[in-house]
């Protein structure tokens, strides 16, 4: 307020000065020569705008004047303030700076100072290096049948060549040593030029340098099988002088049957108490065995809330599991893919179907307090309309024991799951290779190890037939057919098993109150049904079947057991059995096996738990078992289930189930088991 009180007298005193003797001078000579006023009317010519204009002419001028006058009273100084002044810093004196005083301190510095550098040798403790000698194959036994195309002419350049001229051979051009000698000038050039080129000499250049050029192709089940007979000789290499690792050969034992050599026990607190419901050894990956456990007798523990537990070990590092599956539905049955080791499927008691993808990173699923990693299904039909009504007894690929060769890995399975009904359910096995946009997990294409890559792959490819899948899974499973095995006036039976035929997978056979012979395509098959006695038998009575198996080295015999505790032997063609032997007594044979390596030898077990080796070429007796051994002991619990591998090696083994969760794997003693070669005849059928 005081500036303005001083701002308006100075205005008026400039004002005064200025326009005060003027108007006192123009007022006197106006007023003299002014005529009289005389009254007029009319219309003026000076608008309202521009008496507007004028007035804010006039402000400007007064503000512009007042502006002037501070202007001369104000002095501007320049001042300027330091905010901070830091010092350029590394990345590590930052992150010392920023953390090192919140209760830290610095224990160590990897790196010596920068003046130190070239005075030290090294930076870290020297590593003792030891090196080992192994023996293995060119191509690490992956392609065996280029080396038996190589014995003909047709693979690639031979080894062993001598000094006298022997000759090399590769594709269908022999080379002797002298015209080798000749072109080696140019070797060079034959090594850069294309597959099919010509050199100088108009000679073709097909040859060593192209054949190691061809992509060949990888199999895993060969690989799988040499790592499995590699790695017990590598292991022993390397822990031969390691007093510290436990040595897994101590852990096999002597067996104490006749049918064995030594046995190993495989178990493990987390299924301890669980009764081994199901066991079966891997066709891809035969050092694999996966065992089903039922309900836990405890209702505390790490994986009490789950009603059945899946456990695929490693039978050559039996100290641990190798994988722990789970599902939130009780599980009733589970197989292994025979051409894919790294999938498991399973069947539920809610009628469900679920698989798991073994290539999944552990950090992808929950684990236990101890670190163990648990594996819910990748993926789960149970969110489906178009499950079993009742609870599924056996899933099973189509064409698993097929005697042809394996599916190529670009065809798909097809997953066939059965309910206690007769309900056959076949799955359509997927599995996303990046031919629709997401690649699959472990490929080269696939940044498995960013979750943001996959949870943006997995938003751009998400559809209704995503339902069930868990997060970041590839595989699938498309209902694509259903029939019903068994006929329209039995289908209140109980269906417990079925088995495909090894010739062809389009047929099949389930076991109910018989052995019901089926068309997976309606076909009409010949004979509808095998009976349980033959046309010369009084014995009419019936018993439900409880377990089907093809022998793998005759493809025409069929091994039936029944819960009269009874074996049957069938042939393909007929509908009557050629053999009934009768076996337990006291209870029914719960399942049985063919040999894969002894023709005419069937494995059965009741469930007693006896164990039971029937020889059918035996000249003696082919109605009574050649050899039976209790397998239940007070230690062990009761043996509840067993399966054969699919080795055809001398060492097959058994694998037998617990109620106690132990499981044991036998190794086999195939002379013992065999017999005596004079008195057996293979050709008696």
């Amino acid at each position: 307020k005081a500036m303005e009180a001083e701002n308006e007298k100075i205005r008026k005193a400039m004002a005064s000065k200025r326009d005060g003797p003027t108007k006192e001078k123009e007022s006197s000579a106006a007023a003299k020569a002014a005529p009289p006023k005389q009254e007029f009317s009319g219309t003026s010519q000076i608008s309202v705008n521009d008496l507007q204009r004028q007035k804010y002419r006039a402000q400007y001028e007064e503000d512009l004047a007042r502006a002037t006058a501070l202007r001369r009273l104000v002095d501007l100084e320049s001042v300027s303030v330091t905010i901070a002044d830091i010092a350029p810093m590394s990345e590590y004196d930052l992150y010392i700076r920023s953390f090192g005083g919140s209760e830290r301190a610095q224990a160590a510095v990897q790196a010596p100072p920068p003046n130190d550098i070239f005075d030290q040798e090294v930076q870290a403790e020297r590593v003792v290096m030891r090196s080992k000698q192994s023996q293995a194959p060119e191509d690490l036994g992956l392609f065996p049948e280029r080396q038996m195309m190589r014995g003909f002419g047709f693979g690639g350049a031979q080894q062993g060549e001598d000094d006298q001229g022997t000759t090399a051979t590769t594709g269908s051009f022999k080379k002797s040593k002298k015209d080798k000698e000749g072109t080696s000038k140019s070797a060079a050039t034959q090594a850069d030029a294309p597959k099919g080129d010509s050199n100088a000499n108009g000679e073709s250049t097909v040859g060593t340098a192209n054949t190691n050029n061809t992509n060949l192709g990888f199999d895993t089940a060969a690989l799988s099988a040499f790592l499995t007979r590699v790695f017990p000789v590598v292991r022993t290499l390397m822990d031969e002088n390691d007093s510290n690792k436990a040595n897994t050969s101590s852990i096999k034992s002597k067996s104490e049957h006749t049918f064995s050599t030594s046995v190993t026990d495989l178990s493990t607190p987390l299924v301890e108490g669980r009764p081994v419901l199901d066991t079966q050894f891997s066709k891809a990956s035969p050092q694999n065995v996966l065992a089903l456990y039922g309900p836990p007798v405890q209702t505390t523990g790490p994986l009490a809330k789950y009603p059945s537990i899946a456990l695929l070990w490693n039978v050559n590092d039996p100290t641990t599991t190798d994988k722990v599956l789970l599902s939130p539905s009780p599980l009733t049955s589970v197989c292994c893919s025979p051409s894919r080791p790294h999938l498991v499927y399973g069947g539920t008691a809610s009628g469900s179907v679920c698989v798991w993808d073994l290539r999944e990173p552990n950090y992808r699923h929950s684990s236990l307090p101890d670190g163990t990693a648990t594996r819910l299904p990748s993926f789960s039909t149970e969110w489906l309309a178009d499950n079993h009504d009742y609870p599924v007894v056996q899933v099973v690929v189509a064409g698993y024991n097929a005697i042809l060769a394996h599916r190529s890995k670009d065809e798909a399975e097809t997953l066939t799951s059965i309910d206690s009904r007769g309900s056959c359910c076949f799955w359509l096995v997927s599995e996303d290779t990046g031919k629709g946009g997401r690649a699959a997990v472990g490929s080269p294409s696939s940044p498995i190890s960013s979750p943001t890559n996959d949870k943006t792959r997995k938003a751009a490819t998400f559809s209704d037939a995503d339902h069930g899948q868990n997060l970041f899974s590839s595989v699938k499973l498309f209902k694509a057919s259903a029939m019903n095995l068994l006929p329209t006036g039995s289908r209140s039976d109980a269906v417990s098993c079925c088995e495909f035929f090894p010739s062809d997978p389009t047929q099949m056979v389930a076991g109910s109150s018989e052995v019901v012979h089926v068309n997976r395509y309606g076909s009409i098959t010949a004979p509808n049904q095998y009976s349980h006695y033959a046309r010369w038998s009084q014995n009419s009575s019936t018993s439900p079947v409880t377990s089907l198996n093809f022998s793998p080295l005759d493809s025409r015999v069929l091994l039936a057991s029944y819960q009269d505790g009874s074996v049957r032997l069938f042939l393909k063609d007929s509908g009557e059995p050629k053999l009934t032997i009768p076996l337990a007594t006291t209870g029914a044979i719960s399942r049985v096996r063919c040999s894969p390596n002894l023709r005419w030898i069937t494995f059965a077990l009741d469930t007693t738990g006896t164990f039971y080796i029937l020889d059918h070429a035996s000249n003696d007796n082919k109605t009574s078992p050649s050899q039976k051994a209790l397998i239940s002991t007070m230690a062990n619990g009761k043996c509840c289930s067993f399966d054969v591998s699919s080795e055809e090696r001398v060492d097959a083994r058994a694998a037998f189930g617990f109620d106690t969760g132990l499981l044991q794997v036998h190794t086999l003693a195939t002379d013992v088991i065999k017999g005596n070669a004079a008195n057996r005849n293979e050709r008696w059928l």
